[in-house]
């Protein structure tokens, strides 16, 4: 049973874990973007 469950599990943890990045990266990004955006004013 969890040796079935396991690669649905660990496929989901790795895309939450790619989410996260990506939003936190994303985030990064953003705040960079408006920082600048901010300097040229």
């Amino acid at each position: 049973m969890l040796k079935n469950l396991y690669p649905i599990n660990d496929k989901l943890i790795r895309f939450i874990r790619c989410k996260i990045q990506a939003f936190y990266l994303g985030n990064k990004f953003f705040n960079f973007h408006w920082q600048d955006k901010f300097r040229k004013l």
